[in-house]
């Protein structure tokens, strides 16, 4: 094996062996796992981000042949993910993220130079090694240590939406464009206001998951991920409609984009997408909530289709159960048209 061949296979070994001998010493409970893996995915999306900037601003280049993903290798891509996704909070759980920082530049600093011919540094280099701290060793390190320790329930849930949006949004449809050979300029050769009716169509499920997560945080005092799930069972917002409206809402997201970027390859992954949550993750998921939430679940999912939403909003209360929260009417009996609706209400 030559050196450029040597230097690709040991970028990603090496990181990976680190990780699997560090989980199986420290055996992470279920909450920093999905911390690690939530991480992981952030720098899957923001290192390719960086990849971009870094060509553009001339900090570095790769040079290699095969085995690329939007011009970056993919043993390096998948080792620095790694490095700076998994390895930090398995490594150093309880280590400030400004120390785990610095940390990772010193490293940098000694490391990156020996990659050479496959990575060429440029003289701004740096510059690159700061962007790259900043925009994805930070967040990650952070966002794995409060989904670790259940803390800052919002700032987590905003960086999964931007990790998840990035990964259905660009990770995903890049990567099935690169291997069938489609690409991104169909959006351009269109004119401007098709695409703007396009993506004006794709706000419409856009914003539904977005309220769907906003509901997990505000009613359930949890997140969309399972391995961080809500506290309590949520039936309001558009859960009182459809059961699973992210996932509609990440299928209808995959589809349109593929109609957008002319690409039967990423529509049907918003196929598979619905194959697979009506499939296991419906079966493994009915499980849970059920040995979660007992009779209210059952309930629920009795009055709530999964995929097609009703006409009205379902509530706990609708069908004679017994509800808490049942909804309560204040009126000022001192005013007359208030004391008329009063009256029309209790009919």
């Amino acid at each position: 094996m030559d050196r450029i061949g040597t230097i690709r296979a040991m970028s990603l070994y090496l990181p990976l062996t680190v990780t699997v001998l560090l989980w199986l010493r420290r055996r992470p409970f279920l909450a920093e796992r999905a911390g690690i893996l939530l991480a992981c995915i952030w720098n899957f999306e923001t290192l390719l981000l960086v990849h971009r900037l870094a060509s553009h601003f001339d900090w570095w280049t790769f040079r290699a042949e095969k085995g690329l993903f939007l011009g970056m290798p993919v043993d390096l891509y998948l080792g620095w993910a790694l490095l700076w996704g998994a390895i930090p909070p398995l490594a150093f759980p309880r280590l400030h993220t400004v120390t785990v920082a610095m940390l990772a530049l010193w490293f940098d600093l000694l490391a990156m130079p020996l990659l050479a011919p496959v990575l060429q540094l440029g003289r701004e280099w740096l510059f690159g090694e700061a962007a790259a701290i900043g925009i994805c060793l930070i967040p990650a390190r952070l966002l794995a240590a409060w989904t670790a320790e259940k803390r800052r329930l919002s700032e987590r849930t905003f960086l999964q939406i931007l990790a998840f949006t990035g990964l259905m949004a660009a990770v995903i449809p890049a990567a099935i464009l690169e291997q069938t050979g489609g690409d991104w300029r169909r959006l351009l050769a269109r004119p401007s206001w098709m695409n703007s009716v396009g993506l004006q169509l794709l706000a419409i499920p856009a914003v539904m998951g977005l309220s769907a997560v906003q509901e997990f945080v505000a009613r359930g005092k949890g997140t969309p991920l399972p391995y961080d799930p809500p506290l309590r069972l949520v039936t309001s917002g558009p859960y009182a409609y459809v059961r699973n409206p992210m996932q509609v809402s990440a299928v209808l997201l995959l589809l349109g984009w593929g109609i957008l970027l002319g690409s039967p390859w990423v529509a049907a992954a918003g196929l598979m997408a619905h194959i697979y949550s009506i499939g296991l993750a419906g079966w493994d998921e009915t499980e849970s909530m059920r040995h979660r939430f007992g009779t209210a679940w059952s309930r629920y999912r009795n009055s709530v289709r999964a995929w097609i939403p009703r006409w009205r909003p379902w509530h706990p209360a609708a069908d004679g159960g017994p509800d808490p929260r049942r909804a309560r009417l204040y009126v000022a009996v001192s005013c007359l048209p208030c004391s008329q609706i009063k009256n029309w209400f209790e009919r």
